[in-house]
């Protein structure tokens, strides 16, 4: 099984570096295929931070950017974590420049009962969230990536712009301050359900 999924991983990794090296290459195909499989994905993504309309605004100039520049872009063979990480840098930007306080750049709680998969009592759910709010702001960051995004270390270093053993002990401290701020916590019947150090 685990043979599979790296043979599916290197699979899927060749064939971004393919497309990549096309759009570098300015291949229309490739710029259209690009556009249309990350921008929902990319829209979703910058709905956590900001409104939809500066999310849509910024996804088009993201793209005119990539294009016009896109001799000079590197290589990639993760090209969602390359167009997220260039969007958040870009939302960030228009935040400092702009001073708009309806954007919130530092991560929020997303987090709803259909990612947990379970039934959760308002009791619980209340403590469930007040044990994430109360993470510091980069060790909610990897953990929010990790486990509602299903990214990997080596990915969520990369948008965070850190390393990825940082990443892994951010996740680490996270989980062991979540174990403890819900310590004795039963928060689903489930036998095996929990969090997985």
């Amino acid at each position: 099984m685990k043979r599979q999924a790296k043979k599916l991983v290197s699979y899927v990794n060749k064939k971004n570096r393919k497309i990549w090296k096309r759009f570098r290459k300015g291949n229309d195909v490739a710029v259209t295929t690009i556009y249309v499989t990350y921008y929902p994905i990319l829209s979703s993504y910058g709905r956590q931070f900001t409104k939809a309309d500066i999310v849509k605004d910024c996804i088009q100039e993201l793209f005119n950017y990539l294009i016009e520049n896109r001799k000079k872009l590197g290589k990639t063979d993760n090209i969602e974590a390359y167009l997220k990480a260039s969007l958040r840098r870009r939302l960030i930007c228009i935040a400092n420049r702009k001073e708009i306080q309806q954007i919130e750049i530092d991560d929020t709680l997303h987090i709803s009962c259909a990612s947990i998969n379970t039934e959760i009592c308002p009791e619980v759910w209340e403590r469930l969230h007040d044990a994430f709010c109360s993470l510091p702001q980069k060790q909610f960051q990897v953990i929010r990536l990790k486990y509602f995004e299903h990214l990997q270390y080596k990915e969520i270093a990369h948008l965070m712009s850190t390393t990825k053993q940082y990443a892994k002990t951010l996740h680490h401290r996270g989980l062991q301050r979540l174990k403890q701020d819900l310590k004795g916590l039963k928060i689903i019947s489930q036998p095996d359900a929990g969090f997985e150090s």
